[in-house]
């Protein structure tokens, strides 16, 4: 429980002070990490509400949102991770995930509607990773597997 907290609370951090837009104003992210800093009550209730914040995601004028070129090789290789993935070790999957993730958000330099768009889809994305590291059974291992990889298919459908 700990590690999670640190985990989650290192996530907020590092999302504070990377994502700057141009003169220099830290983006308000206590909005989309809110759920971070409490715990759901079950794993359904959870579930419930990572789909729910997909639901919200929405395309900019019928067009996909633009990802900064300095964020798009991170999730591009963590999908190649999860891609290339064989159901052998799920814990390094989640590790290596969470690796991408990380650079990911230490190289925020989106702002505005795009920026908060990319974060509808990038924290239930998170949860989904933080699931598959503590994730003793292989059938829900499986199972959350099978959402990453729908996550990123949501991913192409808002980001280009």
């Amino acid at each position: 429980m700990k590690m999670k907290v640190i985990t989650v609370s290192a996530l907020i951090l590092l999302a504070s002070v990377s994502c700057e837009n141009k003169n220099g104003e830290q983006h308000n992210h206590n909005d989309h990490t809110e759920h971070h800093e409490h715990e759901h009550e079950d794993d359904s209730q959870e579930h419930k509400d990572e789909h729910e914040d997909q639901k919200t995601l929405s395309l900019n004028n019928g067009e996909k949102w633009k990802v900064n070129s300095e964020m798009t090789p991170h999730i591009e290789k963590s999908q190649e991770v999860l891609e290339n993935f064989k159901g052998d070790n799920y814990m390094t999957l989640a590790e290596d995930m969470m690796e991408h993730t990380n650079k990911l958000i230490q190289s925020c330099t989106m702002d505005g509607a795009s920026h908060d768009e990319l974060h509808k889809w990038l924290h239930p994305h998170i949860e989904l990773i933080k699931k598959l590291k503590t994730e003793k059974d292989q059938q829900k291992v499986k199972e959350i597997v099978d959402e990453l990889k729908e996550s990123f298919e949501v991913y192409h459908t808002y980001f280009k």
